[in-house]
This record gives C-alpha cells, structure tokens and sequence, in this order.
C-alpha cells in the first residue's frame, strides 16, 4: 500500500519550481477540459473561474489519484500539480467549487493530510477556485503567482485573462513569419533578433514549458511550438527528449526552410 501523505509531500516537493507557479498547471488543466475562458483576480484571495468539462464529486474527493496511475487523464494530472504548487505557499486554505446543479460541489484543503467535500449551492456553473492567505503571505504569493502566469501563457485562449488582460505575448505583424498547425502540433515563427541563434519556446496547453537554443542551416527565427503530447519532467520546467519534442524541433525546421 501506497503511503499517501508521504508520497504526496516526495511529489510535491519535485513539482514546479517555484510554488508560486502554481497558475501555470491550472491553465493547462483549464485547456484540458477544453475552456476558452479562465480569469483570475483578486484584491485579497486569489479568484480564478473557468468554463470547460466541470470535476466529479468522485475527482474532488480524490483530487491526487491521477499522480498515481499511469497515463492518467491530463486535465486530472495538472489540477493535482496546481494543488500541489498552491499548497507550498501555506495558504489558508484552497476552495474548488464544481459541477451543476444538484452535481456541484466543493472541495476544501488546508494541507496535504486531507481533504472535505461537500454539495455546493451556488448557481455558477463554471469551474471556481479561491486561494487564501493571510495578509503577508498574500502579499508574497498571488504577485509573483500572477506574473508567472503573465510570463508562461503564451499560447492559451484568448480569453485567459489575469486582472482582466490577456497575458499572451503578442507578435508584431511586422515581425510574424507564419502560424501554423499540422499533426497535433501549434507553430508560431517570428523574425529574430540574433542572426546567429533560434530560440524555441516548448509549451504544452498553451503555457510555456522550456526555451532552447539551436542553430538552423537556413536563418534563424524566434518560435513557439505547442505539443499537448509533451512530457513534462516532474519539476514541469523542460520537456521530456522523446519523439514529440524531436517532432517539434524538426517542424521549427522545415517550416523556416518552407
């Protein structure tokens, strides 16, 4: 039998880098189940909602199961990182209201020992998600949480907002080479600054994974590619060297020879 408490607190101390990027597996989980709008805000806990496929009250009693089977659905493998990166800041407490009707539910955690589910009343019918702290803690979480989003976001839907803006870096039309999709994959060139590098940004769900450096025999570009087939290390800060990133670094390829 599998320690829970002790295997969970070995996992969360390999995922993410920082706590604090904690937004960054919520958005892919949000993608996952296929939302098109997710914002976040908040003057005194963190409020995120989102629309998409809602948890079971069966996934919310049991919301790190997906870290321990195998080929797990995706959407359930990020929520159970963003609980785990969420809950590195000590907050308060983490609340996930979800479903419709008479199936909405509530999820409640203070920790990585437990957790509380109960039917929910509200009348929302999208997905939500309060983080609170205390004053201090607030102050040293949600900022840098928020700007990790800002940074990372860079291929989600248009209507992931944070406070309202969307995070995504936009290209310049003067500098766009082409966007393209084929085989699974999201491909996005611009003109590059340094002649004598390529940098490819690897993002999974739309939310940046790990930059690199290459050289192309044919000039060289500035390029983000989505896979949401990528394996991502435990720490989710690179992309596992597999055939879908070498199928990704050959597109970045053939489409600046194309």
């Amino acid at each position: 039998r599998i320690d829970r408490p002790k295997a969970l607190e070995k996992l969360s101390a390999f995922s993410l880098e920082r706590g604090e990027q904690f937004l960054l597996p919520l958005a892919r989980c949000a993608a996952a189940a296929g939302a098109r709008q997710l914002t976040v805000k908040g003057q005194s806990a963190l409020n995120v909602n989102f629309d998409g496929a809602p948890f079971s009250k069966e996934e919310l009693e049991d919301p790190y199961g997906a870290l321990f089977i195998e080929d797990a659905e995706p959407r359930l493998r990020h929520f159970a990182a963003f609980l785990l990166g969420a809950l590195r800041t000590r907050p308060r407490d983490v609340l996930v209201s979800s479903g419709r009707a008479d199936r909405r539910f509530r999820l409640r955690t203070v920790g990585l020992e437990g957790e509380s589910v109960e039917p929910d009343g509200s009348r929302d019918v999208r997905t939500t998600i309060d983080v609170r702290w205390g004053p201090l803690r607030w102050f040293k979480a949600a900022g840098p949480a928020k700007a990790a989003a800002r940074e990372a976001w860079v291929m989600t839907p248009a209507g992931f907002t944070v406070d309202g803006a969307a995070p995504q870096r936009r290209p310049a039309p003067a500098r766009l080479v082409r966007i393209q999709e084929r085989g699974g994959l999201r491909l996005r060139l611009e003109a590059h600054d340094d002649p004598a590098e390529t940098l490819i940004t690897f993002c999974s769900f739309g939310v940046a994974v790990e930059t690199v450096k290459t050289l192309l025999p044919d000039g060289q570009v500035r390029a983000w590619v989505n896979d949401d087939a990528f394996t991502l290390t435990a720490s989710q800060s690179a992309v596992v060297e597999d055939a879908h990133r070498q199928k990704a670094l050959d597109a970045v390829a053939s489409a600046d020879a194309g």
